[in-house]
């Protein structure tokens, strides 16, 4: 059998072995060799094609992934998680625009840590960028004159290549820049530079959500904080007491492991928890001398028009439970307090909490028929009342807050 016929059994063979589209073209090859090329050609597009697949189909993914994220530095995580992979780099980084401040700042991921950093808006490639709109690609960042240095000296880095694109918003105007650092094959091509356009649009949109949102957390808080210090502002003195217990009792719930909207939702139960005061007559609330019963009853109603109050504002399903949690703050585990007369469990953890924190501030703040009390006599009161009128498990971590935070604090006023 001669070179030329074993050849064409070979495609032969081939050809009912493989699908049309990688045996076409195998008639005109005469030699074993040429078919080999023929198939090492054919196989090494598809495996090129399989890997930008792989690709896209991992922008689709994080494209879903991002538009889920709502919590601005959750979001720039995962974007710098997923960027730093999907363009095979070292290190990624998102550059925030401040156009107050005419800054951009930054994080970077890190295989130990993340790294928060500012900039000013003109300055490097990536200054560059934001002003410009425009993708740059370095293939020798330390021959062009407009890297700046400095960051790496600052982070001890070495930055052989970058590839740096905008973060553009509806309006047209750049809210970001995005950069990933080191390929970890080569430098950064033409492919690279369309996927991380499309990679930004992604990112853009989300982006833009997760500002929007957080700037109307800041404003939903900042409504809060003034409706509390106006409520606060009816006594003299109780001026601060939100914000304090609100202090109080984040500083609790963080020792007790609890975060995110659990935390969130808490901060807010503790800033409105005396908003009911607002229909407490003021020769009653500031009272210098001992309440009567009416009076009492009259105060302690405060309560339940808390719950009234706040039941009436349409939270969103994640603060659904602001008004259980800020009503039931003088419920007792032991079912004597009020208004409901709730016991252990029936009471939400967050009221438990905040009645800690609202029992330590009122007796350590002045009031005009006596003077506040000591760290230490106040600790030992929380102490004494656990179990019967706090939870067990609020007063330990309460105690724990309190000799790290609250005692250097006390001493030094």
């Amino acid at each position: 059998m001669g070179k030329d016929e074993a050849a064409e059994r070979l495609a032969d063979f081939i050809r009912e072995m493989l699908p049309e589209s990688i045996s076409k073209g195998l008639g005109q090859k005469n030699s074993a060799e040429d078919i080999r090329n023929h198939l090492s050609g054919i196989f090494s597009e598809n495996e090129q094609l399989q890997i930008k697949v792989g690709r896209l189909s991992e922008l689709i993914e994080i494209g879903y992934m991002l538009s889920g994220e709502v919590r601005l530095d959750n979001l720039l995580l995962l974007i710098l998680e997923k960027s730093k992979r999907l363009m095979n780099a070292e290190r990624s980084t998102i550059y925030l625009v401040d156009k107050e401040r005419e800054r951009l700042r930054s994080i970077i991921a890190t295989d130990l840590e993340i790294i928060r950093i500012e900039l000013p808006i003109d300055q490097g490639i990536t200054g560059a960028c934001a002003q410009s709109g425009k993708i740059i690609n370095t293939p020798d960042p330390y021959s062009d004159s407009r890297f700046d240095k400095k960051v790496d000296i600052e982070t001890g880095y070495v930055t052989k290549n970058m590839l740096t694109a905008p973060l553009w918003d509806k309006h047209n105007k750049v809210i970001g820049v995005m950069q990933v650092l080191n390929k970890r094959e080569g430098t950064f091509d033409k492919e690279d530079e369309r996927l991380i356009t499309l990679l930004g649009s992604f990112a853009s949109v989300s982006l833009e959500n997760a500002l929007l949102y957080e700037a109307q957390e800041k404003m939903l808080e900042m409504f809060f904080e003034s409706l509390a210090a106006a409520i606060d502002a009816k006594d003299p003195y109780t001026a601060g007491h939100s914000a304090r217990v609100t202090e109080i009792s984040v500083g609790i719930a963080e020792e007790m492991g609890i975060g995110g909207n659990e935390l969130r939702e808490l901060r807010y139960a503790g800033l409105l928890h005396d908003i009911g005061k607002i229909g407490v007559r003021d020769s009653v609330l500031g009272k210098p001398g001992r309440l009567d019963e009416a009076e009492m009853h009259h105060i302690q109603d405060h309560a339940h028009q808390t719950f009234e109050i706040l039941r009436r504002i349409p939270f969103t399903e994640s603060l659904a439970r602001i008004p259980d949690i800020a009503s039931h703050h003088h419920e007792k585990v032991s079912g004597k307090g009020y208004p409901d007369g709730l016991v252990w469990e029936e009471v939400p953890l967050g009221s438990r909490i905040i009645c800690v924190a609202d029992v330590f501030d009122a007796v350590t703040s002045n009031r005009p028929y006596r003077d506040p009390m000591p760290f230490d006599k106040a600790m030992s009161l929380v102490e004494k009342g656990a179990g019967e009128d706090f939870d067990p498990e609020v007063v330990v971590a309460f105690k724990r807050y309190a000799e790290r935070v609250l005692r250097g604090k006390m001493s030094a006023e």
